[in-house]
């Protein structure tokens, strides 16, 4: 993995320096042919990331539900991409032909920005651009993807106390579950072929999930990749440290001094195209409501402070001490991840990938909502692991 990407906030470009070209060479290429897969079967993939949402009740707690989603290419192996949303990512809120007149901006049944609830598709649209790169990477695997928020009482009261000391492997548990329903999908409960290797991602609150389940799930698969972005260890309280964070002051630092003349004659990578559509006009109001719900999620967010007791460093170091390929990945201008590679061991902090923005931009929390370099970075780790 490079030790720094450089990307635009404003147009959510990668920008293919040296180093980026010299370890993921294809990554232009691969990035155009997801684009050309869409434009060929547009409405037909929005059907199916549609009806890949599923889902079961949780087995601990007050066994409320737990929606994921599955999505596969050709080649369904033993190997699975687990996915982790950020805190306020569930699926989709309204149906394909209703996202759909909306991405077309069609004057002939046009559909309202609310109805559409456009953010709502901002996670299995990643999802699905990620499937479609390890396809066209040769990395083919399904996306298995466990949408935010998970209602806090999924779980038993003796795991949400272990979330509110920074111990997310009670994690593994819903994930576990959620394995074994895409082993029947995809294979069938007692099939030949069993899911044993692993690769997790998660950004934000959803990296914190992804390093609780590495460390849960371990002993029973494989675990082969851990990309953490956006890891949040620092904040010494949920009010209002951490809650400050998220309302004013996810954005700090000065403008990156990238000099732009240097830049310019480097390939970009935009958006791909399944988003540009979605998000031709931004968000739905109903977003705002969505993010304010996952800010009262107090046993996830209470983990996420007090690093002195936090048990997700030491969680970290053991998954990379295994042999685990790990990426943190952090912006450089974040307010809520300035004090991560503080609290990690020195061999964690080798693993670490600086997100810097270009010049006279800053690249901030707000990382995770970018499809380019969240998508680029996820393959990247795990194209690492057949190296």
């Amino acid at each position: 993995m490079p030790r720094e990407i450089i990307a635009n906030p404003d147009d959510k470009a990668v920008i293919m320096t040296p180093s980026l070209t010299n370890t993921f060479p294809e990554a232009p290429e691969a990035f155009r042919a997801v684009d050309d897969s869409f434009y060929e079967r547009p409405e037909a993939h929005l059907r199916t990331l549609e009806e890949s949402v599923f889902s079961f009740p949780s087995k601990q707690g007050q066994h409320l539900p737990v929606t994921c989603s599955l999505i596969h290419g050709p080649k369904v192996g033993n190997e699975l991409l687990v996915v982790y949303a950020p805190f306020a990512d569930g699926a989709p809120n309204s149906f394909t032909q209703d996202i759909w007149h909306y991405m077309r901006a069609d004057r002939m049944i046009p559909v309202t920005k609310g109805r559409a609830a456009p953010n709502s598709w901002n996670q299995i649209s990643k999802s699905w651009v990620m499937s479609e790169l390890l396809q066209a990477t040769d990395n083919d695997m399904p996306v298995l993807t466990i949408f935010s928020p998970i209602p806090t009482h999924a779980y038993s009261r003796e795991d949400r106390k272990r979330f509110r000391k920074g111990d997310f492997t009670p994690a593994a548990d819903i994930t576990a579950e959620a394995i074994r329903l895409a082993q029947e999908r995809l294979h069938g409960a007692k099939s030949e072929t069993q899911i044993r290797d692993l690769h997790l991602h998660g950004a934000s609150l959803g990296a914190s999930n992804a390093v609780g389940a590495a460390k849960g799930l371990s002993e029973a698969f494989h675990v082969q990749s851990l990309t953490a972005q956006e890891l949040i260890i620092g904040p010494k309280s949920y009010i209002p440290d951490l809650a400050k964070r998220f309302m004013v002051g996810h954005t700090i630092g000065e403008p990156s001094g990238e000099v732009i003349t240097k830049l310019a004659q480097y390939i970009r990578i935009g958006e791909p195209a399944i988003r540009r559509m979605i998000d031709r006009d931004g968000i739905e109001l109903a977003a705002a409501g969505r993010a304010i719900r996952s800010m009262l999620k107090y046993s996830y967010l209470r983990g996420l402070t007090h690093p002195d007791k936090n048990q997700t460093p030491e969680d970290v170091d053991r998954i990379v001490q295994a042999g685990v390929k790990v990426a943190i990945v952090l912006a450089a201008n974040s307010g809520l991840t300035p004090d991560t590679a503080n609290y990690l061991s020195p061999a964690a902090r080798e693993t670490i990938v600086h997100v810097q923005a270009e010049n006279g931009h800053r690249v901030a929390h707000l990382l995770d909502e970018h499809v380019a370099p969240t998508t680029l970075l996820a393959i990247m780790n795990v194209a690492r692991t057949r190296q």
